[in-house]
C-alpha cells in the first residue's frame, strides 16, 4: 500500500507538471490503479492512452485489465477487433485464443490456433495446445500437432507429456 501510495504522490505531481497528458502518463495512471485495487479506474485510464496510441502491449494490458475487472465480454471483443486488423500481431492472437479456452469455447480456440499457425507454422505453443485441444476429438490430427511440437522442442517436458497422451488416444 505505501507503493501505491508514493506512486500516487509521484503521478499527482507529475500531472501537475505537463499541460498534456501524454499516452505514457495515462499507461502510469492505470498502473497506479492497479495498485491500489481500482481496476475500473485502471480500464479507463488504459483506454484513454489506447485511444491516444494503440498498440500490441498496450491492446493486451487493457484487455488483461478489463478482464480482471468482469469486463470478459468487451475484453474479447477488443481482442477481436485488434486480430482483425492487425492479422500479424501475434502476442494478442495467443491472448484471444486463451480467453477462448478460460470462456469454455475450445472451437473458437482451435481455429484461433490455426490461424496463428499460418503465419508461424513452428510455433511450438501452438502446436502443443493444438495437440491437447484435439486430442479428445480428432486424435489424429492431435497426433500429428504433438509430433511436430516435439521434432522443434523434444526437451521440452509439456511437448513431451502431449505426445505421449496423444500415442496413447491413437494406439
Amino acid at each position: 500500500e505505501r507503493n501505491a501510495d508514493r506512486a500516487r504522490v509521484a503521478l499527482d505531481a507529475l500531472r501537475k507538471q505537463l499541460k498534456d497528458i501524454t499516452p505514457d502518463v495515462l499507461i502510469w495512471e492505470g498502473q497506479v490503479a492497479e495498485l491500489e485495487g481500482a481496476l475500473p479506474a485502471a480500464v479507463a485510464a488504459y483506454q484513454q492512452a489506447f485511444t491516444r496510441a494503440p498498440g500490441s502491449a498496450l491492446v493486451r494490458r487493457l484487455t488483461q485489465t478489463q478482464w480482471r475487472a468482469g469486463e470478459r465480454e468487451l475484453a474479447v471483443q477488443n481482442l477481436e477487433q485488434w486480430v482483425r486488423e492487425h492479422p500479424g500481431d501475434i502476442a494478442p492472437q495467443l491472448e484471444l485464443a486463451q480467453r477462448y479456452l478460460d470462456l469454455g469455447h475450445a472451437e473458437a480456440a482451435i481455429a484461433q490456433y490455426e490461424r496463428i499457425l499460418k503465419g508461424e507454422p513452428d510455433n511450438v505453443l501452438v502446436l502443443n495446445n493444438l495437440a491437447s485441444l484435439l486430442g479428445e476429438t480428432d486424435a489424429d490430427a492431435a497426433l500429428k500437432y504433438a509430433e511436430r511440437a516435439y521434432a522443434l522442442a523434444p526437451q521440452a517436458g509439456p511437448v513431451i507429456e502431449t505426445l505421449l497422451e496423444a500415442k496413447l488416444r491413437t494406439g
